[in-house]
């Protein structure tokens, strides 16, 4: 049966239509099947901070950044074939007294790259990173020296 003689029924039409819709979501599901995530992702960094002078007076408020500051980012991994993977990260720092961004310059202040990695040649980056330093802060790994 085509389309020509379709051209007087509407409920064939319309039945023919989807079916020919639904083949071509099919399609670009089993075309696109690779698998990719995306990850959002944060911290809030919130202490009770009590002050006392040697005069006597005292001092308590609610403070942001105990440890390493509050923050929200987005993480992602796209599987392109070969075992090869395009990676991105976003990440800003955030007031969480106020939600708004902490630098107030620029976007994502704390990580913005993208990269590709494949267990071949390994992982390359381009953009604005975490060094290895800030990585042993985060991890509690305060003990271990980092010679440059």
């Amino acid at each position: 049966m085509s389309l020509k003689s379709l051209k007087g029924n509407p409920v064939s039409r319309q039945l023919t239509l989807k079916l020919v819709g639904l083949a071509a979501m099919a399609a670009c599901g089993i075309a696109h099947a690779q698998s990719s995530s995306v990850t959002m992702y944060g911290s809030i960094d919130q202490y009770l901070n009590y002050m006392k002078s040697s005069s006597g007076k005292s001092l308590t408020s609610l403070s942001d950044g105990s440890t390493l500051r509050s923050r929200l980012g987005f993480r992602g991994v796209e599987d392109i074939g070969n075992q090869t993977q395009v990676k991105f990260t976003l990440e800003m720092g955030l007031s969480s007294d106020t939600g708004a961004a902490a630098d107030t310059s620029r976007s994502f202040d704390r990580q913005s790259w993208v990269g590709i990695a494949n267990p071949t040649y390994g992982e390359f980056r381009v953009g604005r990173q975490n060094t290895a330093l800030f990585l042993r802060n985060e991890l509690g790994l305060k003990d271990i020296v980092i010679l440059e």
